[in-house]
């Protein structure tokens, strides 16, 4: 195993992204990434874009002329809107954009190319 890859194992295996099936994968992702905390000062608000759920986060004290489409990693296979949360965060407020995270269809419930239909409707 290369040992840039092999250095990255214990983040890879507590996030639980080691786990043998994408069910286990899909809980125990989600419990690990509750677990980061929030930084402060984020603004959050649910809506819905192109029928898809999704979360706009902003730094508070802003009111963002620009947004960016944040779509979370997972291979579209696993992740969601609150898993990754904490990274939209830290996003809006390095950047003093709004972030919009959307709940696109997963894999392998929903076969190619509903994922990425869904990020162009977004």
């Amino acid at each position: 195993m290369d040992p840039r890859v092999e250095a990255l194992l214990p983040i890879i295996r507590s996030f639980g992204l080691d786990r043998p099936t994408i069910p286990e994968v899909r809980t125990a992702f989600p419990a690990a990434a509750a677990e980061l905390p929030l930084p402060e000062g984020v603004a959050f608000k649910h809506r819905a874009l192109s029928d898809m759920p999704c979360l706009l986060v902003r730094r508070q004290e802003t009111v963002p002329m620009q947004r960016v489409l944040y779509l979370h990693g997972g291979g579209f296979v696993f992740g969601t809107i609150e898993s990754q949360k904490g990274m939209a965060c830290r996003l809006a407020v390095a950047t003093g954009l709004e972030i919009v995270l959307v709940e696109y269809r997963l894999a392998p419930e929903h076969p190619c190319p509903a994922a990425t239909d869904d990020a162009v409707a977004a």
